[in-house]
């Protein structure tokens, strides 16, 4: 339902096109914000758009909805240090400094830990790995995404290395055992 509402379909179906009526002074059904709490950068090494791997029928949802939330996409990036005043970063060349307070590092396919190995070790901040950076295995951007979501709503509790992963239901744990059992025999 919050999907509908926040992209104004009408599951009554009264309208035309299956779209809600709105009136232009009418904005309580959007959740986006004219300021939001904080500033977020999605940023990727590959060149192409942000997203662009996603499906064809989803992804521009995913791409408008980031825009709405004012989210700054950036691709193309090298990811150079972290250090007391954010995330320093180049793209195309030209060094930027994004005055952050919580870096989440998604960092692909190949997994690329330089950046962690160097800066695990120093205690007085956390580091977390999730998605690609923390096992890359296969195409993961849901896992990754859902790391990301479960790290994000426990960052200010989380300790350097918990892992954010989708809790496995003991139906698939009983049937993985089990195939094993019927395998072996």
């Amino acid at each position: 339902k919050s999907f509908s509402k926040e992209w104004d379909i009408d599951l009554d179906i009264s309208g035309r096109g299956g779209l809600r009526v709105c009136k232009n002074d009418e904005t309580e059904n959007h959740i986006v914000s004219d300021s939001p709490p904080r500033s977020i950068f999605l940023l990727q090494r590959k060149k192409s758009k942000v997203g662009d791997g996603l499906g064809k029928t989803t992804g521009w949802i995913h791409r408008h909805t980031l825009k709405n939330r004012k989210v700054e996409m950036i691709c193309g990036v090298q990811y150079k240090e972290v250090n007391d005043d954010g995330l320093l970063i180049s793209v195309k060349g030209k060094e930027k400094l994004l005055q952050v307070d919580h870096v989440v590092i998604c960092a692909g396919q190949e997994s690329n830990r330089d950046l962690w190995d160097s800066l695990h070790t120093d205690k007085s901040r956390q580091y977390f790995l999730i998605g690609g950076s923390e096992l890359a295995a296969e195409i993961d951007a849901m896992r990754a995404i859902d790391q990301g979501t479960r790290l994000g709503l426990k960052i200010e509790t989380s300790n350097t290395g918990d892992v954010f992963n989708q809790p496995i239901p003991w139906s698939f744990k009983i049937y993985s055992t089990a195939r094993k059992m019927l395998m072996r025999s």
